[in-house]
């Protein structure tokens, strides 16, 4: 099928490569819709990186927009106006058979889903974006394999059209680029743009009295021309990631509006097209960006979506307690914009330090915590582009998607009235502390507890068993019943786990970090709602178990004359009543060892099934005080 033209307006140098297979990293997935209404194609878009370091886009216009239902609803969704459904092979959970339903475009599918649901329907992942479905049918997660004619371009140097796509590994060092922005204290006129980056380190000025610049400083006579060369900047350099501070919802906000007001095209992108921003939502929500080609990832969401804890986000806060320096101010750093404006109308080069200090910080952040290699190493594992591996639910759905791809398994669509929200759920056991100051305090913790219950006792969405018959074979939990056949999520632990070891013992504190936050995130996804597998008997499985194992081992110390003195889901804390810290230290090694062995047979004789579950000593408290 010839591919239908996408609109864009790069110059394409017609020379094609060798069709041989080239390796590269996914930076965004996303799709047009190309040709009119009643010609329709949706065109799937691919941008990222290849391993040579070159950039490349990928069109692929072979796909349809579908998702499905019971074939036995086929006849009742054809006189609601549905499409005829065609028949796939698929079934449900249940292991009801499933039809296809195409359409023309994405945009066509909530409507006749809706339509469905109205008229009691099931519909089956007809909520999965359309770019998403196209990687997850190729099982392709961050890394692919290209096969294909390359076509030489100019902003992104090559052009695959309806290549074939195979899932690989591949790493990439992505370029980044740190800006930021000053303007006057309403946010609506441009004072300057400020650049940070391996070799670069300049700040815009916007000054129509032609006055002498600083060091470091380019005089731009207005706030087009500051554009102007702020886009030619991003073009030259040509950064995988623009970042900074508050980048979304301020710096960028104000930049597509002030363009807007000097009619300015605003185009940082590797692709034509103009940057897409989709406002914050809820208090904790943070905007998004989309710059064809290119990721933006705002240094904070970066922090939040890491799990790196700050009293407050503020950049000077945080460059302070990472860096050690804080904003270039004179005064108070809360009261900064008065400063600001008086150094740039009296003292141009306090300003440009300023403005070119924020840019620094903010690069110099997200350098030192390794950042954005750990987004791209969470991409790399979920499937999820960089920029949105912080969604859990999202990155969650993406990989489980996958795995029911491989097996021909669809699953629900996610319905805004599904009545699981109200379903209870219970949370992690806590011991009630025995307050006091203690001395010699053993504190020991299991070792990932949520994710070995779940590699356990096979906890999982397809092996659940909602009405177990008599006879059946199956595990036995406080929250329900799981077949005892491998299943998808032990399945996915059973090789992280040994991944994760592997990265610690190699000293890669990315890779490792990548995979505890994927694997810390299973529990709870299983508990939330909003996610398509939730089911509150999988969760309560989880901390139901988690409960007993706790209380369990506290028997066990307790049975060899100890005091338990606290516990909290995971983690148990031991006065150990010997005086010597050193001889504490080796006989609480000596002790997890013999309780992990005991707790195994239990475990092989009670439930019939391996344990994963280990229990650490992690540290010893000479002194320790416990409150009410």
């Amino acid at each position: 099928m010839a591919l239908l033209d996408g609109g864009s307006a790069e110059t394409v140098v017609q020379t094609t490569s060798v069709a041989t297979a080239t390796r590269g990293f996914i930076l965004q997935a996303t799709y047009r819709v190309t040709g009119p209404d009643e010609a329709r194609v949706p065109v799937v878009y691919l941008y990222g990186r290849l391993e040579d370091g070159s950039t490349f886009r990928v069109r692929d216009d072979r796909r349809r927009p579908c998702f499905y239902i019971r074939t036995t609803d086929a006849e009742a969704a054809a006189r609601l106006g549905a499409p005829k459904p065609a028949p796939t092979g698929r079934k449900t959970f249940a292991g009801a058979p499933v039809a296809r339903i195409e359409v023309a475009a994405p945009s066509d599918v909530p409507p006749l889903r809706d339509r469905l649901h109205a008229a009691g329907i099931d519909t089956f992942e007809a909520d999965v974006r359309f770019a998403s479905r196209y990687l997850i049918e190729r099982g392709i997660k961050a890394g692919c394999e290209i096969t294909g004619d390359a076509v030489r371009g100019d902003r992104i140097e090559w052009h695959f059209d309806n290549p074939t796509l195979k899932p690989a590994r591949v790493e990439i060092e992505p370029r980044v680029l740190s800006f930021d922005i000053e303007t006057d204290p309403s946010g609506r006129k441009l004072l300057a743009i400020s650049l940070y980056a391996r070799g670069l380190d300049e700040v815009l000025i916007v000054d129509p009295a032609n006055r002498p610049m600083p060091e470091r400083a380019v005089r731009c006579a207005d706030e087009k021309a500051a554009l102007d060369l702020f886009c030619d900047r991003v073009r030259t350099l040509d950064p995988d990631v623009l970042t900074g501070w508050n980048t979304i919802d301020f710096d960028l906000t104000a930049l597509q509006r002030i363009a807007a007001r000097v009619r300015h095209p605003f185009e940082l992108g590797r692709d034509a097209g103009a940057m897409k921003l989709r406002k914050a939502e809820g208090y904790f929500g943070s905007g998004q960006a989309n710059v064809p080609g290119r990721l933006v990832l705002d240094g904070i969401d970066l922090l939040r979506g890491a799990f790196v804890r700050m009293d407050d986000y503020s950049l000077d806060a945080v460059a302070r307690e990472v860096l050690g320096e804080g904003k270039a101010v004179a005064g108070d750093v809360r009261d900064r914009i008065a400063e600001i404006q008086h150094n740039y109308a009296h003292d141009l080069p306090a300003f440009a330090l300023y403005a070119r200090t924020d840019a620094r910080l903010a690069f110099d952040i997200v350098a030192k915590l390794n950042l954005v290699p750990l987004a791209f190493a969470r991409s790399a594992l979920t499937g999820m582009t960089p920029d949105r591996v912080a969604a859990s639910i999202a990155s969650f759905d993406f990989l489980y998607l996958s795995e029911l791809e491989r097996l021909r398994i669809v699953a629900p669509t996610v319905r805004s009235d599904d009545s699981r929200v109200h379903a209870a759920q219970q949370g992690g056991h806590v011991l009630e502390p025995v307050t006091g100051l203690h001395e010699n305090v053993w504190v020991f913790d299991f070792k990932s507890l949520y994710p070995s219950i779940i590699r356990t006792f096979n906890i999982d969405p397809l092996a659940y068993v909602a009405t177990p018959r008599p006879g059946d074979d199956l595990i036995e939990t406080p929250g329900g019943a799981f077949r005892r056949e491998p299943a998808i999520l032990p399945a996915m632990l059973d090789e992280l786990f040994p991944r994760r070891e592997a990265a610690k013992r190699a000293g890669d504190a990315v890779a490792s970090q990548a995979i505890k936050i994927l694997m810390n995130s299973f529990y709870g996804v299983l508990g939330t709602p909003a996610c398509r597998f939730s089911n509150p008997a999988l969760a309560n499985s989880i901390t139901g178990l988690g409960r007993e194992l706790l209380l369990w081992s506290k028997r066990w110390f307790e049975g060899r004359g100890f005091t338990v003195l606290y516990g909290d889901a995971d983690s148990l804390f031991v006065r150990s009543g010997r005086a010597d810290p050193v001889a504490a230290q080796s006989e609480a090694r000596e002790l997890a060892d013999t309780l992990n062995a005991e707790r195994e047979r239990e475990i092989a004789e009670r439930w019939r099934v391996e344990s994963k579950l280990e229990l650490e000593f992690e540290k010893l408290y000479v002194k320790l005080f416990l409150p009410h």
